[in-house]
């Protein structure tokens, strides 16, 4: 995402994301980024996303494989880490 793009609020009716949450390291980050995607869609628009969700008891080791498979740091989330992210920017 470019940084300081300041676009027009409740510009799209859908924002599709492909897999840039899992590459974005700290939560804090993560969640600019949804309020972003937030306040440029419409009332009643769709943000369409295709990321990791971690549902295993061993997250370390799915973590740790998966940065080393694609040789990228990332930290995909939980369900219920994904979903307190997406209620927090008002999703």
């Amino acid at each position: 995402m470019r940084q300081n793009c300041r676009l027009k609020i409740t510009l799209f009716d859908i924002v599709i994301n492909e897999a840039m949450f899992d590459y974005v390291c700290q939560l804090k980050q993560k969640k600019k980024r949804f309020g972003e995607y937030f306040r440029v869609l419409k009332p009643n628009g769709f943000l369409l996303t295709h990321d990791v969700m971690l549902n295993t008891d061993d997250v370390e080791k799915v973590i740790a494989d998966l940065r080393s498979a694609i040789n990228i740091t990332v930290t995909p989330l939980s369900k219920p880490d994904w979903k307190e992210t997406f209620l927090r920017c008002g999703f």
